[in-house]
């Protein structure tokens, strides 16, 4: 699909095109047929962002971003301690 088709493209318009391409042969299993999970992945990816037409993601990640800060901005010495041990073990992004 070039650029130009996909300007015009709806969530509709992926869901018919890839619903006809998830049952594929298995190359390495003559016979054999997998089911490819991408079609499935888009659809449920446009059927979201169908119902989330106002959907601001930058405000989401700055929102979320403030509500981190605020989190951690009031822990006191033993929880600051487990919060950098869970960071340095790769649990929590820093």
């Amino acid at each position: 699909m070039s650029s130009d088709e996909r300007a015009g493209t709806t969530a509709g318009d992926i869901r018919n095109h890839w619903a006809a391409d998830a049952l594929v042969p298995d190359p390495a299993e003559p016979g054999a047929y997998s089911w490819d999970l991408t079609s499935h992945e888009l659809r449920r990816l446009s059927a979201t962002l169908e119902g989330m037409p106002d959907w601001d993601p930058d405000g989401s990640l700055r929102m979320e971003s403030e509500a981190y800060r605020l989190l951690m901005s009031d822990l006191d010495e033993e929880q600051q301690a487990v919060h950098r041990m869970l960071v340095e073990a790769g649990v929590l992004g820093a």
